[in-house]
């Protein structure tokens, strides 16, 4: 069972937190509800020039360094930082920027592999998302895609580049309830059935970690502003600056279990994290080595994320940077989160 978080939010625009204590597919034709069209154009239309979130001081070393840092986490093991792979160009104040690093955690005494990308947004409206959608144009229950049809589908219609993706977290699987907003569009406001953590980032470019049971979206929306993306996949992994997951915790009561995952993370100064983690031999094997959800946790940390959120993992974990899939998913996806510099 999960453990109650705390609410903490965070102004862009300050570096000082605000915190509230908080206790914590079938076919479309048969999830009517959930079906629908996507509306019009990507809703972009907020002031949102130099994106900078705020939280804790950060301890992220720069990935622009030819000398390889290791650190030991928690739990152990040690990650190797290396010079990046890509670099999308070098920082620059006037347009978003990733960094992208492949590299190695040792667990179980094996190399884990992971894919980062180090993202500096110039915007926030720069984070995007796409929802899987079928032939028809309309979005629902069990409606997926490949992930680099997702990628296109990004880019078409003269949209900006996309500089890196990742999986999402399949909003609309099995008509699941779960509150869904992307690009500032509502999509689903009926609360999750199974509880959970929720991440809003708002377009003022606060976030917040919170409970579906205990916040409607009107709620959210009347004390922090239009809601610009919410995910309820989750758990929170990290959360003013601590690791809010326990060393045995998984996902649906799994104990430990060998999987891929892939996460989002926030760091100071409008810094953006995409990871993805992949499984050393077979997932179904006890032999297998892989990131756990707390193994996770600290990286994050270690990176110096003051919130960090995780997304749908498994055979869905993707990662796509420097006009490359890193690493594809074994499943057609339900949707992705991307960056452009637009």
């Amino acid at each position: 069972m999960k453990k109650r978080l705390p609410v903490v939010l965070f102004a862009i625009t300050a570096v000082t937190l605000s915190t509230m204590v908080s206790f914590n597919i079938l076919d479309t034709f048969v999830f009517t509800h959930e079906a629908g069209q996507l509306s019009g154009p990507d809703n972009f239309d907020f002031d949102d020039s130099g994106a900078s979130f705020g939280g804790l001081s950060s301890s992220a070393q720069s990935t622009k360094t030819k000398s390889t840092k290791t650190s030991k986490s928690s739990d152990g093991q040690a990650s190797t930082a290396t010079a990046p792979v890509f670099s999308s160009s070098e920082a620059d104040p006037n347009h978003t920027t990733v960094e992208y690093i492949a590299s190695t955690y040792t667990i179980k005494n094996k190399p884990v592999n992971y894919h980062l990308a180090r993202i500096r947004l110039k915007r926030l409206s720069d984070l995007r998302t796409m929802i899987a959608t079928n032939s028809a144009g309309y979005y629902g229950s069990n409606i997926t895609q490949p992930f680099g049809t997702l990628i296109n589908k990004a880019e078409s219609d003269g949209a900006p580049h996309v500089l890196c993706a990742i999986s999402g977290e399949y909003p609309f699987w099995q008509g699941k309830r779960g509150y869904v907003v992307r690009n500032g569009t509502t999509y689903r406001e009926s609360v999750r059935t199974n509880e959970g953590e929720d991440l809003a980032i708002f377009k003022s470019g606060q976030t917040l970690s919170y409970l579906e049971s205990e916040h409607t979206l009107s709620e959210l929306k009347s004390t922090y502003g239009d809601i610009y993306q919410n995910f309820s996949f989750g758990p929170t992994l990290v959360l003013n600056g601590q690791i809010q997951v326990t060393e045995n915790q998984e996902i649906d009561g799994q104990t430990m279990s060998q999987n891929e995952r892939t996460a989002i993370g926030f760091g100071n100064g409008g810094v953006l994290y995409f990871v993805a983690t992949e499984v050393n031999g077979n997932r179904n094997s006890s032999n297998a080595a892989s990131f756990s959800l707390h193994t996770l946790a600290t990286f994050m940390q270690n990176l110096g994320c003051f919130c960090a959120y995780n997304l749908d993992g498994g055979a869905s974990s993707a990662f796509y940077c420097g006009d490359q899939i890193r690493t594809s998913a074994e499943r057609n996806l339900g949707d992705i989160i991307y960056v452009v510099d637009a």
